[in-house]
């Protein structure tokens, strides 16, 4: 894959790499008029995805670049890092996208945990001044890291109490644990645990025991932009994968600002769509002006979508050409 790389802040780890011309004239040159960022998970960085090179593909076809960010908490670094400093970075990217590249306009799209940051970057800071606008929201694979761990960690857990003490006490960034080899024997301060396992945590958004109002209080801010939601079916960080499709469905009713019982009905009239190639909606806007919402379960699809690549580009293609569309009238 070509590209160019971007320093877009003076730490060590603020680059990004943006492939693909995002209709610029000329093929591809240094202007990026709009951005496809995407924002990878735990212990990931650039070209993590095995999706990467069909979704550069999907951007182009809808005049986008892809942006690939790395955050100081990409790789190791998110045993120490925050959602707010995450924010605070791609902040820093749109800033440079607009200043450096000429960007009009940006689509975040968050995998796993970085799907947590495209949803603070949103509640936080998109209307942040010289940043390139924001056009529209995708999470992809957004799950619990409070469920994940339970699960697969639950040592890591077991260390909350004290991780507690330590963030009452003022000691959050203490180390606590170096996390294990799966997760790259990252370092983990007191701060971060709390945030990745406690309930109602800063990190905990996609809980599948949250209740309907909880999920709003964290996506409902989610509900004046275009929203695509893409889940797999087989994702082995979900408690129960039978209950995917109503979780997703759940999401969306929160991140619409409405109760789950509305956004249903919304969702038979034409909204919504829970399986992998959904139809595609004519405008940026849904049915009462609301701005687009799709989502999207891809059937035996794992947590990164490895062997079901050419169906997240497809479903984010769709999504980036619909939400260029101009509103539909009437």
């Amino acid at each position: 894959m070509q590209g160019w790389l971007i320093r877009y802040g003076p730490g060590p780890a603020q680059l990004a790499f943006r492939s693909g011309s995002g209709g610029a004239s000329g093929g591809g040159g240094p202007r990026t008029p709009r951005a496809l960022v995407l924002v990878a998970g735990l212990t990931d960085g650039l070209m993590a995805l095995p999706y990467v090179p069909q979704l550069e593909a999907a951007a182009e076809a809808a005049g986008y670049s892809l942006v690939q960010a790395q955050l100081s908490s990409s790789y190791q670094g998110w045993g120490v890092g925050c959602l707010d400093a995450d924010a605070e970075e791609i902040l820093a990217l749109a800033r440079h996208l607009a200043a450096e590249l000429g960007c009009e306009g940006m689509v975040v799209m968050g995998h796993s945990t970085g799907a947590q940051d495209a949803v603070r970057f949103c509640e936080r800071l998109q209307s942040a001044e010289g940043a390139a606008p924001l056009e529209g929201i995708i999470l992809q694979g957004p799950v619990s890291d409070r469920e994940w761990l339970a699960r697969f960690h639950p040592d890591l857990l077991a260390l909350l109490p004290e991780a507690r003490r330590a963030v009452a006490e003022g000691r959050g960034d203490q180390i606590i644990a170096r996390a294990p080899c799966d997760l790259g024997a990252a370092p983990l301060c007191a701060a971060r645990l709390v945030a990745l396992g406690e309930r109602l945590g800063d990190d905990d958004m996609f809980s599948t025991d949250l209740t309907p109002d909880e999920l709003r209080a964290r996506l409902g801010h989610l509900a004046p932009h275009p929203l695509l939601l893409i889940q797999s079916g087989a994702d082995e960080c979900v408690p129960r994968t039978e209950e995917i499709p109503k979780l997703g469905a759940r999401l969306i009713a929160a991140a619409s600002g409405k109760s789950e019982a509305s956004a249903a009905q919304s969702g038979a009239a034409g909204g919504a769509q829970s399986k992998a190639a959904a139809g595609k909606e004519p405008a940026a806007r849904g049915g009462g002006g609301a701005p687009l919402r799709r989502h999207v379960v891809i059937p035996g699809a794992l947590h990164n979508a490895r062997g079901m690549e050419a169906e997240v580009a497809a479903a984010v293609g769709a999504f980036l050409a619909a939400i260029k569309l101009p509103p539909a009238e009437g």
